[in-house]
């Protein structure tokens, strides 16, 4: 799908189903992607498993992205993502992750 298609789907996901039942989804996939985690973390990291964190994974970056959609918050959550990223940066070049 084109960015436009998505964007009419996101926006009908929103319309026809309502608020509730979008955060109610994303709630549902982001316990999905746990479990998929720990499954692999269980099953000695298999491909197989890891296939399932891919699809749990994709499944949560779409709600995401519809909620970026619907509340038109794409620039903030990129700011967020930028600043959170130069964080990381400085914690590691400072030792913070150090054991």
């Amino acid at each position: 799908m084109d960015k436009q298609e998505l964007e009419h789907l996101y926006f009908d996901l929103w319309t026809h189903l309502g608020g509730q039942s979008q955060i109610q989804k994303l709630k549902e996939e982001l316990l999905e992607l746990l479990t998929a985690i720990h499954d692999w973390e269980r099953c000695n990291h298999s491909e197989e498993c890891l296939a399932d964190i891919c699809d749990e994974m994709a499944d949560v970056s779409f709600c995401i992205d519809s909620f970026k959609y619907y509340f038109d918050i794409e620039d903030v959550i990129d700011l967020c993502y930028d600043h959170k990223a130069k964080r990381t940066r400085k914690r590691l070049e400072e030792g913070y992750y150090s054991e």
